[in-house]
């Protein structure tokens, strides 16, 4: 059935018929390898972005990751999950049409200037269980600092 309900995407009537296709999946990924730097005790956002087909919702969720969740030094969030930012997760949805979505990490105020030691404090933020679209494997991680 070449209905919209049922996903496909109809250019129009070919004499009696519909000529219509089936999209391909969406593809969600973070507009930047980093965002910030945001100062101590505010939110850290991010912005994800959906490319492709945007005539349907999609859904993806989020979540922080600690620095004992990296394996390797240069990809280590160097932030400690207690003090410096509030452990946070949630999904983002795209309605039919939108193409941006952002959320926010609460970053906190330690007092700590960590700065001196690496190039800023960060923390990774990880896409995934996409519903609707793809995740971009090349762009499902992103660094708040």
């Amino acid at each position: 059935n070449c209905t919209i309900e049922s996903g496909f995407v109809c250019n129009g009537n070919i004499g009696v018929a519909s000529s219509c296709f089936e999209p391909e999946l969406p593809l969600l990924s973070f507009a930047a390898a980093a965002f910030g730097p945001f100062a101590e005790g505010t939110l850290g956002t991010a912005k994800v972005v959906r490319s492709g087909f945007n005539g349907s919702t999609s859904t993806v969720e989020w979540r922080t990751y600690g620095s004992t969740a990296m394996n390797s030094p240069e990809a280590n969030d160097f932030c400690a999950t207690a003090a410096d930012y509030t452990t946070a997760s949630g999904t983002l949805t795209f309605p039919p049409g939108v193409d941006e979505a952002e959320f926010g990490v609460q970053l906190l105020a330690d007092g700590v200037w960590e700065q001196e030691f690496f190039t800023y404090e960060r923390l990774v933020v990880r896409l995934s269980n996409p519903e609707g679209a793809s995740v971009d494997a090349v762009q499902e991680q992103a660094y708040i600092q």
